[in-house]
Formats: structure tokens, sequence, C-alpha cells
């Protein structure tokens, strides 16, 4: 099987939402088996994604990556190549090509299992009879548009991840080095930024809070990042004071700008 390179609808190496593990989540991996899989909401199902995402949380799934993409016939046609030579595979190719596609790398004690449990049969019609509350008998239509896909093995898995995901490595992050790179990296620099936003009283504290992360972010090297964003200096002043930030002279160091006293939220 070949993953598909860069295409004017799916492109692989494009940015994917991730979800960082909190503490709570960390604790628990140490005496859960956690597993992963792969979910895919397709066309048909994309105008019911916020459900779906409400149903994950309370089948407690957690949404480790996610994107949306547009597969072409070919690369649908690739991805389902086990089913070629079947009856319904010709109209599976183009169903699942016919608009864009959600797809979930959820993770979970006994993942596999749970989410082809929470989807249903891949007969809709059997899923109404068997499994009336899963997602497939209730939006499912027939076999080859049954609204969901799930990973059935760990095999299977391997191969969804490597497709929709190709450098998301398959082994998670060992718990220690998880825990020493939030001590290391993450809590400083955002215990930094609450710090900032509490000192700075923006009228808007999410996205105040939210630039310092972008602009501090410990994963990208400074002052190439700042700097580098329009090739002058003058100009990356002009634009980062627009959300509180100033360079210093030299334009080497990006710092958080203060604010008058006319855009703070304080009642003093």
């Amino acid at each position: 099987m070949s993953t598909p390179e860069k295409d004017e609808a799916y492109d692989p190496t494009a940015p994917v939402e991730r979800r960082d593990c909190t503490d709570e989540y960390l604790e628990n991996m140490e005496v859960l088996e956690v597993e992963r899989t792969v979910a895919i909401v397709k066309p048909d199902m994309m105008v019911h994604l916020e459900q779906v995402k409400e149903r994950l949380i309370e089948e407690g799934f957690h949404v480790v990556q996610s994107r949306s993409v547009h597969l072409s016939s070919e690369q649908a046609a690739d991805f389902y190549q086990e089913d070629n030579g079947k009856s319904f595979f010709p109209s599976l190719v183009s169903y699942m090509s016919t608009g864009p596609c959600h797809v979930f790398v959820l993770a979970k004690e006994n993942c596999i299992a749970e989410w082809n449990q929470v989807i249903g049969p891949k007969d809709p019609a059997k899923a109404r009879k068997d499994a009336p509350e899963s997602l497939r008998a209730k939006y499912g239509k027939d076999k080859s548009c049954n609204a969901f896909h799930g990973s059935e093995s760990q095999i299977s898995f391997e191969r969804d991840l490597h497709f929709f995901f190709p450098t998301c490595p398959l082994d998670p992050l060992p718990l220690d080095d998880a825990k020493e790179y939030l001590a290391k990296f993450i809590n400083p620099i955002l215990r930094k930024g609450l710090i900032e936003v509490m000192r700075a009283k923006p009228r808007d504290p999410i996205t105040f809070l939210a630039d310092y992360l972008d602009m501090n972010n410990p994963a990208v090297a400074c002052p190439d990042y700042l700097v580098g964003k329009s090739g002058n200096v003058a100009t990356d002043r002009a634009i980062l004071a627009q959300y509180g930030y100033l360079l210093d002279a030299k334009g080497e160091k990006a710092t958080v700008a203060p604010r008058s006293s006319s855009e703070s939220t304080s009642d003093a």
C-alpha cells in the first residue's frame, strides 16, 4: 500500500489537532493498558461531527490527534484495498471521495473493541437489529454507506495510523519521558504565561495567553521564528504590537508589552 503524497485535498504532512495528556491521564496510564484506534467519521456524517465528539467524551475516549481530509478516489481505493473485488467496493470508493471526512486517533483501555462496539456492525441493518444503540444503527444507510470506520485489530490500526498520520509514532512517549518533558518545557512556560495574564489583565485573556504561548513555544527557536515572519524587524515589531508584544531594539527577543489602563479589565 502506498501512502498518498501531497494532494490538493489531502496532505498527510499538514498540521493536525493535538491534545496534551493531563497529569491525571498520565497517572492512569501506569495502571491501565491504554490502546489506540483510528476512527473515521465518513463524509455524510460530517454534519453530525459535533454530536459524534460529544459521544466520544461520553464513552470515555481520549482524542490523541485528529484531522479533516478529503480523499481522492485513488486514495479511497488504496485505503480500502482489502475490500477490492467485493460487490460494494466501487460504491464505497465513490462514497468515501464525495467530500471531507474526519479522522481521529482515539485512546482508551481496550480501545479497538470499545470503539467498534460503539459504532456497531458494519451492516447498518444488522446494527439496527443487534445493536440498536450503536452509531451505525442510528446513522448508517447500507454496507457501503455505513457512516463510520474503526480499526479492527492492532495490525489494522498500525496500517490506518500510517495512512492518515505517517509521522505519528506507533509507540507513545514513555510515561517517565512524558512527565520529564512536561516538567521541563510545558509547565514553566505555562506558569509564566498565566503570570503575564494576571499582570497585564487584557480584555481577552484567552487570546492573550494563546499568543504568549505561541510566541514562546519551546519547540520553536527564537528569534528566527519572530523576526522571520516578514523578514523585516520594523514590520515584525508593528505586527507583534497589535497582539501586545514588543521586540527589543535589535529584534532579538520578544517580551510582553505593558497594557494601558484603558485596555485593562481591572476595576481599579
